[in-house]
């Protein structure tokens, strides 16, 4: 009877048909497997209209509402179905903090039935400028006080939204808008790669890192001491983004991304929150919770939390065995010709250490020649004073000699040392003359810092040598000086081997200037005089 009844009237509705039988076969459209074509949800939309919904039942196979991660981690969502990657928007995947409603940069890819969402971080100035920061603590550090970390950080916890308009490969959207609550674990740490605008990503192992590329070559920095860097607001050092002196913020990685450079750093910044610099000194070389160490008791790889308490880690490992271990994965295949070590303060020790053990695994025939550094740079570096600090029975500073002595004797390491303040053994620590007999030897003359904010003066080691990549800088007598100088020029500036050792000094008018571009270098003979006095500007003011 209906079948007569439609056939009855067929002539007069024939177009109507036709037209409403072409609108369903569009709401119901397919997209194949691996199309890069529009994706499903985008068809439906413009073939179907909005007052046409796509069928439901694509669904999240639930691990629970809760899900803990370590901070940087990628956060993996399975479904009954294989999700269409190109139906994914930034505006349907949204990760934020709960506290505080701020979103968290990430990025996403897609794996059979999984969603992988992986957080970045990101490195920005602040709108508020220098003085936001820290004014309870009264530390004058200026990359902190300009530039703010935006990224997950540890013991938190974050709210994730997945948008119902979310599809599969079979047109189908999510039966309901996901929201996951995403806790982290208290510790963070790792290596970090840097792209553009301030991006940043930890180091997965098994992961590809979007910032790293096997083919280019690599400068890797390692911060020191980091008291109080976990609480009032949680900080990760790194060299590129920073506030300058020059009350302005700065992206130093743009000349070093532009010659082609990997460029990352090691974080091991909750380890390095102690009270005093000694007791994180000595993680980088031990881990024992007694044994010989003339000093500060040893606490063992204990790290700060939040909350202002410790927590140990029983891994038998040292700060040093952790890069190394880091490293050695992140750089398994690397071909990109030339590694940069930098460590500035009590981070010339851990870049230090890791130089060491590479040494050793080539030695043994572990690891490839290839991953040994071919420079090492040195910023204000700090060594704890003999006659408080031992490490089987040499003091640090003899220890990193030793290991720094052997790389140049036995493949040609070539080594930097750039002192800014009095901190690195004119005030407090060792000043290890045997190591400036070994090495390339400046002496950058911060004179716009004040004398009495050493602390000011030992930061700025850290902006000089990263600024200048931007040109090669002169000296009386010497190759060109800063990261931008060859590794030739840095050989041909070293004391190894010499027997008359000298240094370069900056002076003149470049030294009232926070710019290196300006600096000019003076040579003098003999390592000892630190100059702790202002030098007198060239004649002309040069």
């Amino acid at each position: 009877m209906i079948f007569m009844t439609v056939k009855s009237i067929r002539k007069s509705c024939e177009p109507l048909l036709i037209l409403c039988l072409m609108f369903s076969a569009a709401a119901c459209r397919t997209v194949p497997d691996g199309s890069a074509g529009t994706s499903a949800a985008a068809a439906a939309d413009v073939n179907a209209g909005p007052s046409v919904p796509m069928p439901k039942g694509f669904r999240y196979q639930s691990r629970g509402r809760v899900l803990v991660v370590e901070a940087g981690d990628p956060i993996r969502l399975t479904f009954t179905s294989p999700p269409d990657f190109h139906s994914i928007d930034r505006e349907m995947i949204r990760l934020t903090g709960k506290e505080d409603g701020e979103e968290i940069p990430l990025e996403w890819t897609v794996s059979g039935n999984q969603i992988i969402i992986r957080p970045l971080c990101r490195f920005v100035p602040r709108e508020s400028g220098r003085s936001a920061v820290f004014p309870e603590t009264g530390r004058y550090l200026p990359h902190e006080k300009g530039i703010r970390y935006l990224g997950m950080v540890p013991d938190g916890s974050y709210r994730l939204v997945l948008s119902g308009a979310l599809a599969d490969l079979q047109g189908r959207s999510l039966a309901d808008p996901l929201e996951l609550e995403i806790r982290t674990t208290d510790l963070q740490y790792g290596l970090y790669w840097m792209g553009p605008d301030g991006y940043c990503a930890r180091f997965i192992p098994g992961e590809s890192n979007p910032y790293y590329d096997p083919d280019k070559p690599v400068i890797l920095f390692s911060h020191g001491w980091q008291p109080g860097m976990i609480h009032p607001e949680y900080w990760m050092q790194q060299p590129w983004h920073w506030f300058s002196w020059g009350d302005k913020p700065l992206d130093l990685s743009g000349p070093w991304l532009e010659k082609g450079y990997n460029i990352g750093f090691w974080n091991w910044g909750q380890f390095a929150d102690e009270e005093n610099v000694w007791t994180a000194e000595q993680k980088i070389w031990k881990t024992a919770t007694s044994g010989r160490w003339n000093g500060p008791p040893v606490q063992g790889l204990r790290y700060r939390l939040r909350d202002g308490g410790y927590r140990f880690v029983e891994t038998g490992y040292s700060i040093g065995d952790m890069f190394f271990r880091a490293y050695t994965e992140a750089l398994a295949d690397f071909r990109g010709g030339s590694v940069t070590l930098a460590g500035h303060s009590l981070g010339n020790q851990t870049v230090t250490a890791l130089a060491g053990l590479l040494g050793d695994a080539v030695r043994k025939g572990e690891i490839s020649e290839r991953l040994l550094p071919d420079r090492l740079v040195l910023l204000d570096p700090f060594w704890g004073s003999t006659h408080l600090s031992h490490v089987n029975g040499r003091s640090p500073a003899e220890l990193c000699t030793d290991i720094v002595r052997e790389l140049v004797s036995d493949h040609g390491l070539a080594v930097e040392q750039i002192m800014t303040s009095g901190l690195g053994g004119l005030v407090t620590g060792d000043e290890n003359l045997a190591m400036r007999e070994l090495s390339a030897f400046y002496r950058v003359w911060p004179a716009f810092i004040p004398m009495w904010n050493q602390s000011g003066r030992h930061q700025y080691a850290i902006e000089w040598y990263f600024a200048s990549m931007s040109l090669r800088l002169a000296g009386m007598g010497a190759a060109p000086i800063g990261a931008a100088a060859e590794r030739e020029d840095v050989l041909r500036n070293m004391n190894f081997g010499m027997e008359s050792p000298r240094l370069w000094y900056s002076t003149g008018e470049g030294s009232m200037t926070p710019e290196p571009e300006d600096d000019y270098f003076l040579m003098e003979k003999g390592l000892e005089n630190s100059l702790m006095t202002n030098p007198a500007p060239l004649p002309g003011g040069g």
